[in-house]
């Protein structure tokens, strides 16, 4: 027997802007025994957020989001920790993401806006030169 509960359960068709445009309001619905499950533009799975196009714009953006939150609170640490454990600390929250990212995307129109995370946590001299990491290794 399948439970499925509609909370943990999303749907999302996958296609091209006009494939998806052809789709009316009731083809998407998927019926499972009394469940209903409507579709979404945007569903979760291992931590990434597939859109419907598949293009990662807002994975990308999630991700440049929570990076930028996360070099705002390294920011204020620097006084409270020594140069050594602020490397890490922005190799961890930050450049483990940027990988996580880019990790077999294309570096179409998202390379950019992760550019710019890696520019800033050098730029706010979070970290020493030779802690910056190439994004596109």
């Amino acid at each position: 027997m399948v439970c499925i509960t509609q909370v943990a359960t999303e749907l999302v068709w996958f296609g091209s802007r006009t494939s998806l445009c052809h789709m009316t309001l009731e083809d998407p619905v998927l019926e499972i025994g009394p469940t209903v499950v409507q579709p979404t533009d945007v569903v979760r799975d291992l931590g990434v957020l597939l859109d419907s196009e598949l293009t990662m714009k807002r994975h990308v953006n999630k991700t440049v989001s929570t990076c930028f939150c996360h070099l705002r609170r390294l920011r204020q640490l620097r006084r409270h920790v020594d140069r050594d454990t602020l490397k890490r600390l922005v190799c961890a929250f930050i450049f483990s993401r940027l990988e996580y990212v880019l990790y077999g995307l294309p570096h179409l129109t998202i390379s950019p806006l992760l550019q710019r995370v890696q520019n800033t946590s050098h730029g706010s001299h979070l970290v020493h030169q030779h802690a910056i990491m190439s994004v596109r290794q």
